[in-house]
């Protein structure tokens, strides 16, 4: 499989300036809103780690609207272009900021969003990267969370609450991941 930013039609070439007199870092050449700081990996891993789960998944999420918002603002109305589309776009952002690859796994209804190669392995702040991410890009207020890491690949759920608790309750009684959103298609009597 290839990944997506392979594919983008996103020009990165100043997607990250560089001004060395004034000691700045920016994600655009345009505002002072997208200053940007450089960090190790194992930095921003150590502060997601120390900082706790609430602490880390709002840091996340922060992030990921920045990323989106960048989205969002070149491909204008995101709710009307091809989810591909957008998925390119929001795939290229995560790789610029170094934090991984994106791709999206359809099963049913359920949309599944993994990251791969990620510095770091903090699953709630992955989640929620993804959550801030789409959040910002689409406009819509939607939730994640963690459902599968396998190696180096973190899947992550997203939807509205209710789906979402109903799928995390399956899999803390054991049920298989898969297994959970198979169920989440069935009726509801079925589903139990």
């Amino acid at each position: 499989m290839n990944s997506p930013v392979e594919h983008s039609s996103f020009d990165p070439k100043k997607a990250v300036t560089f001004d060395l007199p004034n000691g700045q870092v920016r994600l655009t050449e345009a505002s002072d809103n997208e200053r940007a700081v450089i960090v190790p990996a194992a930095a921003l891993a150590a502060v997601v780690v120390a900082a706790g789960d609430t602490a880390s998944r709002d840091l996340g999420r922060t992030l990921g609207r920045t990323l989106g918002g960048r989205v969002a603002g070149r491909m204008g109305n995101v709710r009307e272009a091809k989810l591909d589309d957008v998925l390119h776009e929001l795939a290229t952002e995560l790789a610029i900021v170094g934090l991984g690859t994106l791709a999206i796994e359809r099963w049913g209804r359920a949309l599944v969003v993994s990251v791969d190669h990620a510095p770091i392995d903090h699953d709630g702040f992955l989640a929620a990267l993804v959550e801030g991410m789409l959040a910002a890009a689409s406009g819509r207020e939607l939730r994640t969370a963690p459902l599968a890491r396998e190696g180096g690949r973190l899947r992550v759920l997203v939807g509205n609450m209710a789906s979402i608790e109903r799928v995390v309750a399956w899999i803390h009684e054991g049920i298989a991941w898969g297994e959970a959103l198979t169920r989440l298609h069935a009726p509801r009597g079925e589903a139990s």
